[in-house]
């Protein structure tokens, strides 16, 4: 503490303290939990140095500026006709531009088109699916973080003109460079010398990221500084001005920068390495000072960047590896490289674990050796290979490469594993940061009592908590509970190529599931359960009737019988009556959770609402309302009669699917309503006598723009 209190004080690198606090200002809105650290973080620089607290707040007031301007911005995508130029090409999918503004096109096949092309496209745009489950990969925030602001699917495309674009460079590089060398090794030089895995074996590349190692499959900063050191090492050769030698080393990174169409890592690299070299030294502007105005630029320019893992990747091991700088010191090169290493795959570890699902055994040992060996055999040869014949030796070290990374794949095992909270990983970089730099031994012990607690604490479950999690599974139901002894799941949801309820599972570190349940056979609830039952050890599955959709043993649960897991038990009120209408069949369940009566209606419809309002008092406290809120049931007086003081609503929000206004007034009138197209993953969590209801979309940023929209009059609230 007393060192970060002194770098407050100190000459240089106090930038990164208010740039920090902006950079958790933006995180903060998209998770909640972070605000108290962001407050307090805030609360310190005012109490130690308000010069900074004011510079932060400034900073702060710029980027929710810039963030207004793009939400205010935002354009009502009704044209079914744009004039646009080509960006990039790749496959069926197109990046093009208008008016500032990046757009995806869809076509039905590969098209020809090349960057600087103007072309006119008939078709339609389209919302991307979006589920907000936890731990689960957004594509469409990762589209933000691209700066794309729409996509649409292309019918007819017709060529208008063409125009220069930088990109048309890195088209004509690959091209040159495709002609002039064996077709065996260009998978490989793309990847290396441009970044570019389209042609690396998809195999391959799932090896690599379940080792842990996919990084090297991009240009990183990493590769930059190697890249240029070879540079320096020609240019030690002619007898040049120190100012001549940088002034060349620039321009090398401007037409690199443009080669790869400004990749982050790389950009970010460049940029730093550009202002150390330019800025003269009697301003004392330190690496770390020049790196947070960097990132504080970028950012401003595309607020979204910041939850690209590349960006979080790229900024993260740099701070780490200039603060980490005086533990190199008197290493040798091969030393230093391997400090460097180790370092920053340790430091890497919380975001390649949230992008992989987990890690590899071999994760330290495949990124040091398989590092070590592309920086300086691999990477070194992928340039060679374009002015020198080398083809042979090129395909053994592919062989190699790929022959090391499968088997280290195959033999180091993969452990599913997941931080679960930003909490536990802030802990594991604080007791890794702590081991590092600390010179007293009481210390250092303290820090590795923090990293075990980071690594230990998200497989502990949390002692006194039930939860039920309603996920947002679009039109479908998938319920998760967790309770004493008891971990269950109420439906999967629909058949999913991208297995969202699966990685939920897998990255809350659950491997066995006590109990599933089926509440009827229609593929909204049942579709995952193939996967599930693949993915996980599940102790039984219990269902309405048998079926023969599964190959597992079903238990049936007939009407008036209880199913027990772990402390729960659930009274089966309704089951299947060999109904034409399979809705009527669905189980319902009604369970003590966390002291709350809990009601599942699953899919019944007002008939079978009707028969269980004159069966009895049927009274809840929370109730998962039946149909996904379809006006096909809630019938008034059967939600008179259970008094529900909370209702969720498990529903898609496109115009076919979403919830009956009529539906949603009803139970408005008595309870109140949670629906997952808006709210996003429902989560009621009992602790130690205390509920709490929350959904997992970013509350805070919804906030936000609804202020925007009510101050400014926009009648566009997204």
């Amino acid at each position: 503490m007393t060192k970060f209190g002194n770098s407050l004080r100190s000459a240089t690198g106090k930038f990164i303290h208010p740039i920090a606090v902006c950079g958790l200002f933006l995180i903060s809105l998209d998770q909640m939990i972070v605000v108290p650290i962001w407050f307090v973080y805030l609360l310190y620089l005012g109490k130690r140095e308000r010069w900074l607290f004011k510079l932060a707040l400034v900073f702060m007031g710029i980027v929710a500026i810039r963030l207004a301007v793009g939400i205010l911005t935002v354009e009502n995508h009704d044209s079914d006709t744009l004039e646009v130029t080509v960006v990039s090409c790749e496959d069926t999918r197109v990046i093009a531009q208008v008016h500032q503004r990046r757009y995806q096109l869809f076509f039905s096949e590969s098209p020809s088109f090349i960057p600087g092309d103007r072309i006119r496209v008939t078709g339609h745009f389209f919302n991307l699916t979006q589920r907000y489950i936890p731990h689960v990969f957004d594509y469409a925030r990762y589209q933000e973080t691209l700066g794309i602001s729409g996509h649409f699917s292309v019918d007819s495309a017709d060529f208008i003109g063409h125009r220069f674009h930088v990109g048309i460079i890195s088209v004509v590089a690959k091209r040159w460079v495709k002609e002039r060398i064996n077709p065996e090794i260009v998978p490989y030089v793309f990847l290396f010398v441009f970044g570019d895995d389209a042609d690396v074996s998809k195999d391959l590349v799932r090896q690599s990221r379940l080792l842990g190692v996919s990084h090297l499959f991009a240009i990183s900063g990493l590769h930059l500084g190697l890249i240029v050191g070879m540079l320096e090492w020609v240019l030690r050769r002619f007898f040049l001005t120190r100012r001549q030698h940088r002034g060349i080393i620039i321009l090398f990174l401007v037409l690199y920068n443009v080669l790869l169409g400004f990749k982050i890592s790389v950009f970010r690299a460049s940029m730093l390495l550009s202002c150390m070299f330019i800025i003269p030294k009697k301003y004392h502007v330190t690496r770390i000072d020049v790196l947070s105005f960097i990132f504080l630029a970028m950012i401003i320019v595309r607020p979204a960047m910041i939850f690209n893992m590349g960006f979080q990747l790229s900024f993260l091991l740099t701070l780490v590896l200039i603060l980490g700088s005086g533990f190199l010191k008197g290493c040798g090169q091969l030393e230093k490289l391997i400090r460097l290493c180790l370092i920053a795959n340790a430091f890497a570890l919380p975001i390649v674990v949230e992008a992989n699902q987990g890690i590899s055994g071999l994760f330290l040992v495949a990124n040091l050796l398989l590092g070590l060996f592309v920086a300086y055999v691999f990477l070194p040869l992928s340039f060679l290979a374009i002015v020198c014949p080398c083809t042979g030796v090129y395909l053994q070290v592919m062989k190699l490469f790929e022959t090391a990374i499968s088997l280290m794949s195959s033999v180091g095992g993969f452990v599913s594993f997941s931080f679960k909270s930003p909490i536990f990983a802030l802990l594991y970089w604080l007791g890794l940061w702590g081991c590092i730099i600390s010179q007293k031994i009481h210390l250092r012990l303290v820090c590795i009592v923090v990293l075990i607690m980071a690594l230990s604490g998200p497989w502990m479950p949390l002692i006194g908590r039930e939860r039920v999690v309603v996920l947002d599974v679009g039109a479908g139901d998938a319920i998760y509970i967790e309770s004493a002894g008891c971990r269950m799941l109420i439906d999967t949801g629909m058949p999913d190529d991208y297995d969202a309820v699966i990685t939920f599972l897998n990255q809350e570190n659950i491997r066995r599931l006590d109990l599933v349940v089926i509440t009827h056979w229609h593929n909204d609830h049942y579709g995952e359960l193939e996967d599930i039952l693949k993915r996980f050890v599940v102790d039984e599955v219990i269902a309405n009737r048998t079926s023969d959709l599964i190959d597992h043993p079903i238990t049936v649960a007939p009407k008036g019988s209880t199913i027990t897991c772990g402390t729960l038990a659930f009274e089966v009120l309704w089951s299947h009556v060999d109904h034409h209408n399979e809705n009527n069949n669905a189980l319902v369940l009604y369970g003590d959770i966390g002291g709350d009566k809990w009601l599942f209606l699953s899919d019944i419809e007002r008939e079978v609402e009707t028969i269980l309002e004159k069966s009895g008092n049927i009274r809840a406290d929370v109730v998962k309302v039946a149909h996904h809120g379809s006006d096909t049931s809630s019938i008034p007086t059967f939600i008179a009669q259970v008094e529900a003081h909370c209702a969720i609503i498990s529903a898609a929000g496109d115009i076919r699917h979403r919830p009956d206004s009529g539906v949603i007034e009803r139970w408005k009138r008595t309870a109140e309503l949670y629906t997952t197209y808006e709210h996003g993953t429902v989560s009621v969590e009992y602790r130690w006598g205390r509920k709490t209801v929350h959904g997992y979309k970013p509350e805070l940023f919804q906030i936000f723009k609804r202020l925007l929209h009510t101050a400014f009059g926009s009648e566009n609230n997204g």
